[in-house]
């Protein structure tokens, strides 16, 4: 077999395994949106569009993955919120009216917190669908203490079919 055939075959099969991680977190991404109808969703390229504008203090981020997974990466200056009682421990003095996106590896459970956070009365609440997953695998940058990294935990084997093997901590 050809080099640039081989070559071809293994693009072809990541290109496909992408496309089914893709697929499968669509669906995760409906069944979310229908057991959570009230939760507002964000997109990762609104997402992306609200941390490129040049005002810093513009949204807020909450983690909602376990510290084990926070410590891998996380998107920039996201403030982790495993709990209820963490989220308001970080709310307890930002405005109800605040841009405030949580995200969690596919967003069930950041839609649970928010649908929380909705009900505490805060009123521009977002969760981020797709959440980390989607965001790394569109090649989006994710942190560890404030540096660049390329790896975010897969949660677990099952889920962490839905993130690209590339990005998987090690």
């Amino acid at each position: 077999m050809s080099r640039k055939l081989l070559f071809s075959l293994i693009i072809l099969g990541v290109s496909m395994n992408l496309f089914a991680a893709e697929d499968k977190l669509a669906n995760i991404k409906q069944k979310i949106r229908s057991e959570f109808p009230a939760v507002a969703q964000m997109s990762t390229k609104q997402l992306q569009g609200l941390l490129s504008e040049t005002l810093d203090n513009n949204v807020l981020l909450l983690d909602v993955r376990e510290a084990e997974e926070f410590n891998v990466s996380h998107l920039k200056k996201a403030k982790l919120a495993t709990t209820l009682k963490d989220a308001l421990l970080i709310l307890h003095d930002v405005p109800k009216d605040k841009r405030i996106v949580a995200y969690c590896s596919v967003g069930y459970r950041s839609a649970e917190l928010v649908q929380k956070l909705t009900d505490q009365g805060y009123q521009n609440v977002y969760n981020l669908e797709g959440s980390i997953f989607e965001w790394a695998n569109r090649g989006l940058p994710v942190f560890n203490q404030g540096k660049p990294v390329n790896k975010v935990h897969p949660y677990n084997w099952w889920w962490g079919r839905l993130l690209n093997k590339a990005y998987h901590a090690d």
